[in-house]
């Protein structure tokens, strides 16, 4: 269990301090999630995917969990108190002891190799072979993955076809797709 009091105010500074991470993705903003941290010293950390902020705030427990980031922010613009009381168990979440929502709950290490105006060319050549499923989950980044590979492929489909006059004779329209996937994904994807 988790549990967080802390100041609406800080609360507020602490979307501030990780807003542009936000607004470096609007597309996906119904997938872009603020994560809150427990650390084992009793610290609250606020992350988003590249950057991260330690707000004042009366904690206990240990873990992380995340919840999307333009709900929090309306949640906090419309709410009353001054002071936002969160606790986290089972993957629900209770604020202020009145409202309830389902959250990510994650023990594990949930930190990525991404910056904070991470690209879908970043998100998409992401070595997903060392990050468990759970993670990805945990930041809602399995649609923002399917979503770049397949806006990366459309843009090589339309580039190849347009280059197909000046090929060699020897190589074809699927060598190039499988080339240039390669060469930006840093995986071949398989065409036909």
């Amino acid at each position: 269990m988790i549990s967080i009091k802390i100041s609406k105010r800080n609360l507020n500074r602490t979307l501030r301090m990780l807003a542009s991470g936000f607004n470096s993705h609007k597309k996906y903003a119904d997938f872009y999630v603020i994560a809150f941290c427990v650390t084992s010293h009793q610290e609250l950390v606020a992350k988003v995917l590249g950057g991260e902020y330690l707000p004042e705030a009366e904690v206990t427990g240990n873990g992380s969990f995340s919840v999307n980031y333009r709900w929090i922010k309306m949640f906090i613009k419309a709410c009353k108190a001054k002071t936002i009381e969160m606790h986290v168990d089972h993957g629900m979440m209770t604020i202020n002891k009145s409202i309830s929502v389902q959250v990510e709950q994650s023990i594990l290490d949930i930190n990525l190799p991404l910056t904070l105006n991470y690209s879908i060319g970043d998100l998409a050549r992401l070595d997903r072979t060392n990050v468990r499923d759970e993670i990805l989950s945990f930041w809602g980044l399995h649609r923002q993955l399917a979503e770049a590979i397949d806006e990366i492929s459309n843009v090589i489909e339309k580039t190849c076809s347009q280059l197909m006059p000046y090929f060699p004779s020897r190589m074809s329209g699927k060598k190039c797709k499988e080339i240039l996937s390669h060469d930006i994904l840093g995986i071949p994807l398989l065409y036909r």
